[in-house]
């Protein structure tokens, strides 16, 4: 293991430990496997729960975790690019889905990952929470290169208006989130 990957536990091991955390997923592990340790290492609480779509060749990987007294998984749904947590909201007694997902690079992975997202909301009458990278935007003036693929976008705009979507807009930083602007906060 490298010191960039040690820091960025460390710093993940900070996050935890100073904000109050009922779901977290984190996206592109790169981690062909995780295990109790590892979790445990990260995110040191006995009622933490977790479940991965793991990587292939170094690419992708989701880890889903949750506090288990706080948010009450019932079932969970993996496919290659998201996991589903169905689950019960402890404090407002409120049945609901979380979904992480980390999206392919191509239009047609993309493509795959919004029929599965609406299948899933087909299948079950539950409100969804989707959060994660979706690898498209809506608005040329969200890419940091300016450049917008305009067969992806309006592809992302009908999965958003099928759904029934509602965007929530990041503070902060407009492209990339990082865990080290955070922890001095």
């Amino acid at each position: 293991m490298d010191w960039v990957c040690l820091l960025r536990e460390y710093q993940l091991e900070i996050l935890f430990g100073k904000n109050d955390i009922e779901v977290c997923f984190l996206l592109e592990t790169k981690r062909a496997m995780c295990c109790d340790g590892f979790i445990r290492m990260l995110w040191n609480n006995l009622s933490v729960k977790w479940s991965a779509v793991n990587s292939f060749n170094k690419f992708g990987g989701i880890l889903a975790m949750w506090d288990d007294s706080k948010f009450m998984v019932q079932s969970i749904d993996c496919g290659g690019q998201w996991v589903a947590l169905f689950g019960l909201h402890v404090e407002k007694q409120f049945n609901c889905a979380v979904i992480g997902v980390f999206a392919g690079t191509t239009v047609h992975e993309r493509s795959e990952l919004w029929d599965d997202l609406l299948i899933l909301q087909a299948a079950f009458a539950t409100p969804m929470l989707i959060v994660g990278d979706f690898n498209e935007t809506l608005h040329q003036y969200e890419r940091n290169s300016g450049f917008l693929n305009a067969i992806g976008s309006a592809d992302f705009k009908c999965f958003i208006s099928s759904c029934n979507l509602l965007e929530y807009s990041l503070g902060g930083h407009q492209y990339t989130r990082s865990i080290s602007w955070h922890l001095n906060e």
